[in-house]
């Protein structure tokens, strides 16, 4: 993902939306974007399926993430680290984990799915995930995470695999100092 063209194609969008709104109305416009607005935009997944608009994950209210697994977390020490949890083997090794053992058993890393017990599940999980990274400082959630994700897992195989997905299936990516 390149943030900076996508936010130049969303901010040409947005001055070309008010340049029409100008000429049809007369009045002027003020358009504001962000990169990460840009980037979900082009990243989104919404098509239709039988006649109805079927959209993919949404950001909660405080633009952290897509759910459990797929956001950033605030340590005790104001610091903040991006987890991206690919896998249920990944997964299963965290509820391993002692200070995370009341994670639920099901894989749900994304809110809203249409089941709703997964989609409880989601939102028990980031909870769980929520106080536990925001008790101790990012270096030990950081180290924790790793330690979790260290046992080897198994690359997916068959048809559907790729290599990209075989290079991310068996590590949580954690990215330290978002700030």
């Amino acid at each position: 993902m390149d943030p900076d063209r996508h936010g130049g194609w969303v901010a040409a969008a947005g001055m070309l939306a008010g340049l029409c709104a100008r000429a049809a109305s007369g009045g002027g416009q003020y358009v504001t974007t962000s990169l990460l607005g840009a980037g979900l935009l082009l990243h989104s997944v919404v098509f239709e399926r039988d006649g109805e608009v079927v959209s993919g994950p949404g950001l909660d209210a405080a633009q952290t993430g897509y759910g459990p697994g797929y956001r950033l977390y605030a340590g005790a020490d104001g610091r903040w680290l991006a987890l991206v949890l690919p896998d249920e083997a990944v997964w299963r090794r965290l509820t391993s984990l002692p200070e995370l053992a009341s994670l639920p058993a099901e894989y749900a890393p994304l809110r809203g799915f249409l089941d709703g017990a997964l989609d409880a599940a989601a939102r028990q999980a980031e909870t769980v995930l929520e106080e536990a990274f925001a008790t101790a400082p990012s270096s030990t959630t950081r180290s924790t995470a790793s330690s979790a994700a260290s046992s080897p897992s198994r690359p997916p195989t068959g048809a559907g695999s790729s290599r990209s997905a075989r290079s991310c299936a068996a590590v949580p990516r954690i990215s330290p100092g978002l700030a």
